[in-house]
């Protein structure tokens, strides 16, 4: 799956590490709450599947520029009746390598 997470950020992150800064839990839940359309908070236990989405997605692509100017990966998969969509930011720094967790939402399917 690492070529398949390369082409989508547009370079190689292979040994890449994935992280979940600190403050993503608390975006996920004012930014990705109930929102009456099915899309729930993300709680503990979701955080815990990160990787699973990245890892064995069921589709992967290339999202917008970050904030910081860097690539994002799109990561989206469905665990049971809920579909998980994460996104990384690729950090490609010369110490710390990272797809560092930048949002996850989750929407009942229906």
């Amino acid at each position: 799956n690492d070529a398949v997470v390369s082409q989508a950020a547009g370079l190689d992150v292979k040994g890449y590490f994935v992280t979940i800064p600190g403050d993503v839990p608390r975006h996920a839940e004012t930014s990705h709450g109930y929102d009456g359309k099915g899309q729930r908070p993300a709680m503990p236990p979701d955080y815990e599947r990160v990787r699973s989405v990245l890892n064995e997605a069921d589709s992967i692509r290339a999202g917008d520029l970050s904030r910081h100017g860097n690539p994002t990966v799109v990561a989206s998969k469905k665990i049971g009746l809920e579909t998980y969509r994460a996104v990384f930011e690729v950090l490609p720094g010369k110490k710390n390598r990272a797809l560092a967790l930048l949002s996850l939402s989750i929407k009942t399917s229906k």
